[in-house]
Parts: C-alpha cells; sequence; structure tokens
C-alpha cells in the first residue's frame, strides 16, 4: 500500500494498489481468480470491479458478535465471500454458530483458519494448555463444522 497516501483515501489507495496486484498477476496467470484479504474494515464490496470473488480477514469476538454478522451481511454481493481468516477468539460456541448462521444462509462461500504447522495428534502430544486448545479449534473447524468431512470424494 503506502506509508505516504497524499490526501487520497483509504479507497482510493486500495484501489491502485489492486490494479497494479491484478495487473501483474494477469501477466502471468489468466485464471486463478484474484481477491484480496481486506480485514473488517466496513463495506469492502466496492472493488467488486476488480475482484474475482470477496474476502475478509474476521476475528469475531464474545460479546461483539452482532458488529461480525453485520460485516457479513453488509458485503453481500453478487459475488462469492470468503472468510480467509478467522479463529475461536469468540469462542467455540460463538464461532460454531457463526460459522453455521452464515454458511446456511448462503452468506458466505466458505472458511479458512490458521495452521500452526502441527497435525491435531501432534498437538495433543505437545500436553500443554494452548496445543489443547488450538487441537480442539482444529477437531471443531476442520471436521466438525465440514460440511464435506463425511462425504465420499470421487
Amino acid at each position: 500500500m503506502t506509508r505516504t497516501p497524499a490526501g487520497r483515501s483509504w479507497q482510493t489507495v486500495t484501489r491502485s494498489w489492486i490494479t497494479t496486484l491484478k495487473n501483474a498477476i494477469r501477466e502471468e496467470d489468466s485464471r486463478t481468480p484474484v481477491t484480496i484479504g481486506f480485514i473488517a474494515l466496513g463495506v469492502t464490496t466496492v472493488f467488486n470491479d476488480q475482484l474475482d470473488y470477496n474476502s475478509a480477514h474476521l476475528y469475531p469476538e464474545d460479546g461483539k458478535m452482532n458488529a461480525a454478522f453485520a460485516f457479513v451481511s453488509n458485503n453481500q454481493t453478487e459475488k462469492p465471500l470468503v472468510i480467509e481468516e478467522t479463529s475461536w477468539f469468540a469462542g467455540f460456541d460463538n464461532m460454531e454458530n457463526f460459522i453455521n448462521t452464515t454458511q446456511s444462509q448462503n452468506q458466505t462461500a466458505g472458511y479458512l483458519s490458521h495452521y500452526m504447522g502441527q497435525t491435531i495428534e501432534q498437538l495433543i502430544l505437545n500436553g500443554d494448555l494452548g496445543s489443547a486448545i488450538l487441537a480442539s479449534w482444529l477437531q471443531l473447524f476442520c471436521y466438525d463444522l465440514n460440511p464435506n468431512y463425511h462425504k465420499p470424494i470421487y
């Protein structure tokens, strides 16, 4: 982006940045979808004309779930919305409700979470509280909430 916006709005700077990046990508690859992982700044769909799908980094917080639901609702367009970064900061029950609700209402096309380099099994073997919490989150996120986990792959 830039540290010297010279009076330009964040939208103007972002639009210029997206144009530069997308042009560079398209010089090498005409097929792969292009998006920008926005932090939850508000309505980011103003860049729809430049992106192939919308994405955001969204970390809902306990007691502020309405803001997370509002962000998703306010960023609905004809293009898919993928939450490309999220985590358990709101608590497992809140996140399970948030993901299930936005998915069942067709507001999101998918979710991605962090992978810290260890499998669930490896995290459990670590034997510390942080690893146990992360293992529980990955179990919930990757298996319990994954609608495709139990489907056969053809």
